[in-house]
């Protein structure tokens, strides 16, 4: 009776062969797939740095856990984006962009000013070089920014006058021709009077100076109207008054060319004037009515034409000192005459 159905048995036998085989197969399938796919869900990544496109197969974290696993160091000023406590994500791109900084020293020349000014002994038509011009130095730190290697940013740190240029000044004649053959004027006894008068006047108008200025007028005191006997040339000049502070010049004690003249002098209250350089010669003696001997050390933005800033120690003195107009200055030469 077993054996009434052979090939009933043998298919269902087979059947049953297959069957498992087929479900040996697919776990096995599954094994594989799974081992397969599991690469696949590790995050890939793209780092740029240092010029180079680095790809990197990740187990997750952060982006500063994956630079600390591939041993990329930051410095303190460099830029890293996205930031290091961002978690890692598929196909993410880390940049890593290298800072640095240099500081550069380099000297630069100054080129000199051309003063000119009228010379009543000298002819007209005629010009004469009183003093040679000759371009200055200047040392100049820069301090540079750069990203990768390309230039970002480049600004100057400070400035030092190491030569002070000298200024070319040149003598124009205005002697006209007629004057050639003129004799010298003849005083009278009225017009000596008339000059005696006017000494009198300038004296007592002179008297109104400041206390603080008044030794500085000492030669006026002893009777004499101008203390200034020999002279390149003369001017009507607007007078204000400055002090190396924030309010003057932008600075405090402690920041770079702090009571540093563009001459490269440090300021000094009883000599140091801001000038044109155009006007009166950079280095060269002045004598200032009401004011006294001045040397032109510095110069300024706002000091154009027949104007003079004179230097003050205190704030209160440069405000008080206030604008004076129609002021005679006698310009000297570059060295200060004997008191």
């Amino acid at each position: 009776m077993n054996y009434r159905y052979p090939l009933l048995k043998t298919v269902l036998v087979y059947t049953g062969a297959v069957f498992l085989i087929g479900m040996i197969g697919l776990y096995l399938y599954s094994i594989m797939g799974q081992q397969e796919e599991q690469p696949v869900a590790m995050p890939v990544v793209s780092v740029l740095a240092d010029g180079q496109h680095y790809t990197i197969r990740t187990h997750g974290g952060t982006v500063s856990d994956l630079l600390r696993q591939q041993h990329i160091r930051l410095a303190d000023d460099d830029l890293l984006q996205p930031p290091a406590d961002t978690a890692l994500s598929n196909r993410m791109t880390i940049r890593i962009t290298r800072v640095t900084r240099q500081e550069s020293v380099v000297l630069q020349a100054v080129p000199y000013e051309t003063v000119y000014y009228q010379d009543p002994q000298l002819a007209q038509g005629q010009q004469q070089i009183i003093q040679a011009g000759r371009e200055g130095t200047v040392r100049i730190t820069r301090l540079a920014d750069r990203n990768d290697g390309i230039t970002v940013s480049d600004r100057r740190m400070d400035q030092q006058m190491v030569q002070p240029y000298i200024a070319q000044v040149v003598a124009v004649g205005t002697r006209s021709p007629a004057q050639n053959t003129l004799s010298a004027p003849v005083l009278t006894a009225a017009k000596i009077d008339q000059e005696e008068q006017k000494a009198v006047r300038r004296d007592q108008s002179e008297s109104s100076v400041p206390t603080a200025h008044l030794s500085t007028m000492s030669a006026h005191s002893a009777g004499m109207v101008n203390p200034v006997t020999s002279y390149r040339y003369e001017l009507a000049a607007e007078l204000t008054a400055y002090t190396a502070g924030i309010e003057s010049t932008g600075k405090q004690p402690g920041d770079a060319g702090y009571g540093v003249t563009a001459s490269g002098a440090i300021v000094t209250e009883g000599q140091t004037v801001s000038v044109d350089p155009t006007v009166i010669p950079m280095g060269w003696w002045m004598y200032i009515e009401g004011v006294g001997y001045r040397k032109a050390e510095d110069t300024g933005s706002a000091i154009k034409g027949n104007k003079i800033d004179v230097y003050m120690n205190s704030l209160d003195d440069a405000r008080s000192f206030g604008r004076k107009s129609g002021i005679k200055v006698y310009v000297i030469g570059p060295d200060k005459p004997d008191m």
